[in-house]
């Protein structure tokens, strides 16, 4: 939505597994057209972004290294961890730029659009020095420039040290309560009328999509298993 809004001679192609997910995205017009596969769509686009879960986007990727895509074609993903994808970039024939919004909800789908969701919030941009990604860099803020996001550029580490302790933790944190809480519910079946607004704040994200969520706690595993061991001992 917000890329149709600031470049309106954009011709915007996009793709699901779903056919409902690309019936949905045609008639509430968030693309232009949907190809007959990711590969017909993929070797006409200039830029792709991988808006799935991150074992998803390097299965993706892998696709991709086998079709004859535009030479100057560029590819991103918007996956919340960065050193296994990135990894898995350095081996690539096409340039890839890691992306994470860092903005979200806990709804998720073509139903959840938001045109504003990404606004005054940080999108990181991620890359490693055997790549030219100065000017390719540039181009993805020039495109993405309608979400009105706050760019940043970190290491892959970087990122995924931050992400792991404000983010990933959290929702773990966040996810072990929601669990508790059905255990004390079962003794207190009234229990859960009585439950405030923190409480709802705390648990709202535990909501979110489980399957983007186990690839994100499967990929950033190592820290996250220091973080929980390390938050264990201090609480």
């Amino acid at each position: 939505v917000c890329i149709k809004k600031e470049h309106p001679d954009a011709q915007l192609l996009g793709w699901d597994v779903s056919k409902d997910t690309c019936q949905a995205a045609i008639e509430e017009e968030i693309v232009h057209r949907i190809p007959h596969s990711f590969e017909s769509g993929a070797v006409l686009a200039d830029y792709i972004i991988l808006a799935v879960p991150v074992k998803t986007a390097i299965h993706y990727l892998n696709r991709l290294e086998g079709l004859a895509l535009k030479e100057t074609v560029l590819v991103t993903d918007t996956g919340s961890t960065k050193q296994e994808i990135m990894a898995v970039a350095q081996s690539l024939s096409f340039d890839f730029i890691g992306g994470h919004p860092m903005a979200g909800s806990h709804k998720s789908g073509i139903t959840a659009v938001n045109a504003s969701l990404f606004e005054n919030a940080f999108y990181i941009f991620t890359d490693d020095t055997t790549q030219k990604k100065a000017s390719r860099i540039h181009e993805l803020k020039q495109l993405l420039q309608g979400t009105r996001a706050k760019f940043v550029q970190l290491a892959p580490q970087e990122h995924d040290c931050i992400t792991g302790g404000f983010s990933h933790l959290p929702h773990i944190i966040a996810a072990g309560l929601v669990n508790q809480s059905q255990i004390f519910d079962d003794h207190f079946p009234e229990a859960s009328r009585f439950a405030a607004g923190g409480f709802r704040d705390m648990t709202r994200i535990a909501s979110s999509d489980p399957s983007m969520w186990t690839d994100i706690l499967l990929s950033n595993q190592t820290l996250l298993l220091e973080l929980i061991k390390n938050w264990q001992v201090q609480t």
